[in-house]
């Protein structure tokens, strides 16, 4: 399992934000994984994949249904989710908490997809239940 929060990267000689550099682009497009996985976290992109409002996905958001798509990866979240994500002077909703498992895990069952208790952040916390044959 992976957890993970993209965040910019920033320049080493100074506090700014690199603007091309993030945890996505410099840690999971460059894994090559042969196990079964579950990749969750804040990805701070938005792609019609998770979200249909989305409009002009980034570059990095492009790469990374690409790499998604080559290990079959299926999203987790709820077809009929609320946006995960909230600041007053956002108009829409804005879906970047996500949860992805990889193609190859078999006779599983993923369930029970939700969002649970305010936990004080901007952000809700998701839950979620995978059942095998020994549980």
């Amino acid at each position: 399992m992976f957890n993970i929060y993209n965040e910019r990267q920033l320049d080493e000689n100074s506090r700014t934000q690199r603007s091309s550099t993030t945890t996505i682009s410099r840690a999971i497009l460059e894994l090559e994984i042969d196990l079964p996985f579950v990749l969750i976290g804040d990805y701070n992109l938005h792609h019609t994949r998770w979200n249909a409002l989305a409009r002009n996905p980034s570059r990095e958001a492009k790469e990374l249904v690409n790499w998604l798509d080559k290990y079959n990866c299926q999203l987790l979240n709820s077809d009929k989710q609320e946006g995960t994500f909230y600041r007053s002077n956002i108009r829409g909703k804005s879906i970047i908490d996500l949860a992805f498992y990889s193609g190859n895990f078999q006779e599983n069952t993923w369930d029970n997809w939700t969002i649970i208790e305010e936990t004080g952040s901007d952000h809700k916390t998701i839950a979620f239940s995978l059942f095998t044959r020994e549980t």
